[in-house]
This record gives structure tokens, sequence and C-alpha cells, in this order.
């Protein structure tokens, strides 16, 4: 059952009752994204180093779903509070349980152009890690 939940991110609302929802192509609302204010959908989950899925990321189709990349660090803020609303809890408990536990942010870090943020989806930290590392990418798009 779908549970309706609104939630603030440094007293903004980004989460809404539609946050968990799976759509007709198979995406799933996830809220809306701080760096737009545009609805934002997770249209698929990679597994990858940085630079790879920066690359893959835009040339990506999955279900007719086009306009794929990789979520900004804010955006990875919404999706880690929506993480267990609607049919997200399902996704992010198998990928949590299966050891992968950082999510690549489209960032880079400005100083040190070998680094990218990730965030924790175990504890929601963020850090700076190398960009050859293979962790989880969403991929999201908004509509």
């Amino acid at each position: 059952m779908f549970r309706s939940h609104i939630n603030y991110i440094n007293g903004e609302r980004f989460l809404s009752a539609q946050s968990g929802t799976e759509m007709d192509d198979k995406s799933i609302v996830i809220g809306i994204s701080p760096n737009t204010g545009k609805q934002l959908v997770l249209a698929g989950i990679l597994r990858s180093d940085w630079l790879a899925a920066n690359h893959m990321a835009p040339r990506i189709s999955s279900r007719n779903i086009f306009d794929m990349r990789m979520a900004r660090q804010e955006e990875l803020e919404v999706l880690y509070a929506a993480k267990g609303m609607g049919v997200l809890a399902d996704k992010f408990d198998d990928v949590t349980n299966r050891g992968h536990a950082w999510m690549w942010s489209g960032d880079t870090i400005n100083y040190a152009t070998k680094t990218a943020w990730v965030k924790s989806l175990l504890h929601g930290g963020i850090a700076g890690h190398n960009k050859e590392n293979v962790y989880i990418v969403p991929l999201v798009k908004e509509i």
C-alpha cells in the first residue's frame, strides 16, 4: 500500500504523495528536482564507474525513456529521502542488500577532477570518491 508522505530538505518540500509511484513507462516518481523545480523520475539504475556512466547515461534508452542522465548531488538527497516510498523501497532494498551502498552523482568535485560525489544508501552520508570506483548510478529524467 502506498503511503502519502511529504518530506522537507533544508526547509523546502521536494517529496509528495506521488513519490514512489510507478508510471506507465515503468519509471518511478522521485519528487521535485531542487535544481529545476520539475518532476523527477528514476528511469533506470546502472552499476558502473563514473566516467562510463557519465558517457553512457545520455545515450541509453530504456522502455522508451530517453534523455536520461546521472542525478545531481541535490537530487540524490531527494532520492535518498524517497527511497522507502512505494516501489522505490523494493528497488533500493534489493540494491543495498547486495552491498551496493554508494550512488554516484553526476557532479564532480571542482578541486579534484578525478573525484566525484557519492551518497550512501545506508546512512545518507556524502563523500568524494575516485571516478574509477564502480557504484550504482541512478539514471533520472525530468518530466
